[in-house]
């Protein structure tokens, strides 16, 4: 990804943070030539080691999910596509200036590793479960184990060992601080989820 110096994310911390509030990112890989891309939730897991992971699961009968299991121990890019949104020339002061778009994102390279056998694979669905709906747990708690089982057959759970992190928060920094909190205070008050969300970022990183 290309990152000039005023729009590399400040530290680690905000990275993980881009990957931790956009979960649902772009899975990319290269198959013999091919490029192949899927859309999925994707969690960051911190282990005790500090070495840092992404864990997700897709569709068995996807073919980027059978390229895996042919060529497990490559290396794939994982996009995670924060809160973005047009920003007029209007905001600035001078005239002399041309539209352009805020956003933030982060870009994660790592090596694939799919996850064996059942028992792994029930556990990379249930912290995503725990992820997104904790209160369906007791509800699969309760599900027959030949279910769960036979529910594991239709995909193919994964896990990444990050090699590379990039993060990226583009957020007008080229421009005076009275600008940026112009812009920011423009796209918080927005009906616009994206733009608020923008905004935020913005408003948090004025004096950064």
């Amino acid at each position: 990804m290309y990152i000039p110096k005023r729009y590399k994310a400040k530290d680690l911390e905000t990275s993980l943070a881009i990957i931790r509030q956009n979960a649902f990112a772009t899975l990319m890989s290269n198959q013999d030539g091919q490029i192949q891309a899927t859309h999925i939730p994707i969690l960051l897991e911190e282990r005790a080691d500090a070495k840092l992971f992404l864990i997700c699961h897709l569709a068995a009968a996807n073919p980027q999910s059978q390229a895996f299991i042919k060529s497990e121990g490559k290396e794939v890019l994982a996009i995670f596509q924060g809160p973005h949104a047009y920003i007029s020339p209007s905001l600035y002061k001078s005239s002399r200036n041309v539209p352009t778009w805020n956003y933030v994102a982060a870009h994660v390279h790592g090596i694939l590793k799919v996850v064996e056998p059942l028992e792994k694979q029930l556990e990379v669905l249930e912290k995503t479960i725990l992820a997104f709906e904790p209160a369906y747990m007791e509800q699969w708690t309760q599900l027959p184990q030949e279910y769960k089982a036979a529910m594991c057959q239709e995909i193919t759970a994964v896990e990444i060992e990050i090699t590379k992190l990039e993060g990226k928060t583009k957020l007008s920094q080229n421009k005076t601080k009275e600008e940026q909190g112009r812009i920011a205070n423009k796209l918080i008050k927005s009906l616009d989820s994206q733009e608020s969300r923008l905004g935020q970022w913005m408003l948090d990183n004025l004096d950064r």
